[in-house]
């Protein structure tokens, strides 16, 4: 007996046609190599994605290579302590520029044939090329950089959505926990076998955190709803003002923000009595951000586009 399923036809618009909402998606959604590079296409390269904090790179010549979806960057501080970002593959014969995932150069040499670049960009030095050969012409290609808040931002579009919105709404949240002077104190990196929409639809719901993370719920109160969540909201938002923690609540994720313009959000969530953070006994890891007066018992998400989400 063949207990194969039957291999599913439909073209990619009939799936999405198909596709019930408030339902998982599809199998194939998850599986399909050509709907994979559709999301490549469309979505990853066209979108801001945090790549870091401006502290990371405080000194000209400072650099991080930031690398995605087979796409990778070199953002660097330049002689004038501006921040810029350049495509890491050499206008020669496209070898990678930096091997190395950070450090401090005054130019970029190229490992392959030694074309060197300035940390403009330019090409500085390129042998052997005929009379007629225009350096001008040869620099790194740019990508789109933006900083929000002190945080680096990038993207693989030469159009890339505005963060007008975000950069005006965000402005005194960002002012709120200082997040201009922020310092990183450590990275992590986990890797996760399975599709990138996976990752983040489990990021996004808190429906498995009381089943599947017993410590985090009893800490986080993100999966309460209704009335339950109205209560232990309340003695945090009473205590805000006096604590010098402003309330706001910002919703432009996604769809939601106008058109051209990178969707983004912000709310305050709070903590079960008795917790300062969500690490294992409740206590603070470092001095809580801001300069407020006291603590409200909160949490703050800050979210940038599809892949980008902060925890204050």
């Amino acid at each position: 007996m063949n207990t194969q399923p039957p291999t599913d036809t439909r073209t990619i618009a009939e799936l999405i046609a198909a596709q019930q909402p408030g339902w998982s998606l599809e199998q194939r959604f998850y599986t399909d190599p050509e709907i994979y590079q559709l999301e490549l296409d469309r979505i990853i390269t066209r979108n801001w994605i945090l790549a870091g904090h401006q502290s990371q790179i405080p000194d000209s010549g400072d650099y991080r290579v930031f690398s995605v979806a087979g796409e990778s960057a070199i953002i660097v501080r330049t002689e004038d302590h501006s921040i810029k970002a350049f495509a890491n593959v050499c206008r020669h014969r496209g070898s990678l520029v930096c091997l190395e995932r950070h450090g401090n150069a005054r130019r970029f040499e190229c490992p392959y044939h030694g074309w060197m670049y300035d940390t403009d960009g330019n090409l500085i030095a390129a042998r052997n090329m005929p009379d007629d050969f225009e350096m001008g012409e040869h620099s790194l290609h740019k990508v789109s950089v933006d900083i929000l808040g002190g945080l680096i931002f990038v993207c693989f579009s030469d159009s890339p959505p505005s963060f007008a919105g975000a950069r005006r709404d965000l402005a005194e949240p960002f002012e709120m926990f200082d997040f201009e002077n922020l310092k990183v104190a450590a990275q992590k990196t986990y890797p996760i076998a399975a599709n990138w929409k996976l990752s983040i639809e489990n990021y996004q719901e808190c429906y498995h955190c009381a089943s599947a993370h017993p410590e985090y719920a009893k800490m986080h109160t993100l999966m309460l709803e209704g009335k339950k969540r109205d209560r232990i909201q309340g003695p945090m938002l009473q205590r805000m003002e006096s604590c010098g923690v402003k309330n706001f609540y910002i919703d432009y994720i996604d769809t939601k923000a106008p058109r051209g313009e990178q969707g983004y959000g912000y709310s305050r969530t709070a903590l079960f009595e008795g917790y300062r953070t969500g690490s294992k006994d409740g206590e603070g890891v470092a001095p809580l951000l801001g300069d407020f007066t006291d603590y409200d018992g909160g949490a703050s998400d800050f979210s940038f586009g599809p892949f980008s989400f902060l925890l204050a």
